[in-house]
């Protein structure tokens, strides 16, 4: 047999649902639906035209289970066009048997790690505003060290994986971890006389299965107290987990839905690590310590910038004193 030949067609979202999605800008426009030319069924999820396609705004969604271009992409005329003649050309390489994904299209895929590149401008409000000369900081997930612009090298550890990216954080002049931050983590080093508690961590982690919780949580695991923690946290890495809850939707701010399922006993469900994830934005949320807001589309014009269509939420947070010693503080004054 050989490769199913695809069209498309492109399905309008009832308005009900464009009107109502809590991050009205990325509201599904219009479904797009991949079909197979010999048995006109509609096909699924294809991983190259998923690949090859979202820098032009379409993206795969979890919710509805189908390909979905936002009222961001569909509304505007020039985007939409210019996704309509992308898809077509695809397609038509797609069906020719072209390769339509470069390998590092692929590799990044098989980690959902997405260098932040031309996003730096849009999440500039992440970075922490009281940094001096004490400060360590950390990039768990560095890539070319794009968050890391506009500190002092000799305060920068970043940590990444892969070599192209060491080599480039080298040149850069920071303190570079060639490991992944798991088994960073594991080896417990921090801290140590040569890589002491960061005292803010800024971070764009992969997402795939979940890693972007999973760094989360080590992140704050080895920051210090009363230092911040800026992140980058994927939706879908949260919403694949409460999909059972019928009663949590993406109406709901993150904030409300950490409440609900810790504080009305549904908790003995979720992952070790989601549960974790919720009781530090709780725990930071009842001291007045956290920020949390949508990276919507406009803010980023991802699909051309970062190569991602991903959906993500910016948090930014502080690490509670321990009691004892806000306790000791307020001794003193």
């Amino acid at each position: 047999m050989g490769q199913v030949q695809l069209k498309y067609r492109v399905v309008i979202f009832p308005k009900n649902i464009i009107n109502t999605e809590y991050y009205s800008n990325m509201a599904p426009g219009a479904k797009i639906e991949l079909i197979d030319t010999n048995t006109d069924k509609v096909i699924g999820k294809i991983t190259d035209i998923s690949l090859a396609m979202q820098k032009y705004g379409l993206a795969w969604s979890e919710k509805y289970g189908c390909y979905t271009l936002s009222k961001y992409y569909y509304k505007s005329h020039d985007l939409y066009q210019t996704f309509l003649q992308k898809l077509d050309e695809t397609l038509k390489r797609y069906n020719n048997g072209e390769q339509i994904v470069s390998d590092d299209e692929r590799e990044r895929e098989r980690y959902q790690s997405y260098y932040t590149g031309c996003l730096y401008q849009s999440i500039l409000r992440l970075f922490p505003t009281n940094v001096d000369e004490n400060s360590i900081i950390l990039d768990p997930a560095a890539g070319n060290g794009d968050l890391l612009k506009g500190y002092q090298p000799h305060q920068v550890i970043a940590i990444d994986s892969n070599k192209s990216c060491q080599q480039t954080l080298i040149s850069k002049g920071y303190k570079v971890i060639k490991d992944t931050f798991e088994n960073v983590i594991e080896t417990g080093i921090f801290p140590s006389t040569e890589f002491p508690q960061p005292t803010h961590i800024i971070m764009n982690p992969p997402f795939s299965k979940q890693k972007d919780i999973i760094f989360f949580n080590n992140a704050y695991q080895i920051l210090q107290e009363g230092g911040s923690l800026s992140a980058i946290v994927s939706e879908n890495s949260i919403w694949e987990e409460l999909k059972n809850y019928q009663f949590i939707g993406k109406s709901l701010p993150l904030q409300v839905i950490a409440y609900i399922m810790l504080r009305q006993e549904k908790a003995e469900n979720l992952s070790t690590h989601m549960k974790r994830f919720f009781e530090i934005i709780l725990e930071t949320l009842n001291d007045g310590l956290i920020c949390i807001e949508g990276l919507t589309e406009v803010d980023t014009t991802w699909g051309r910038c970062s190569n991602t269509s991903a959906r993500m939420f910016i948090i930014r947070l502080q690490k509670p004193l321990l009691k004892s010693k806000k306790l000791k503080r307020s001794n003193v004054a």
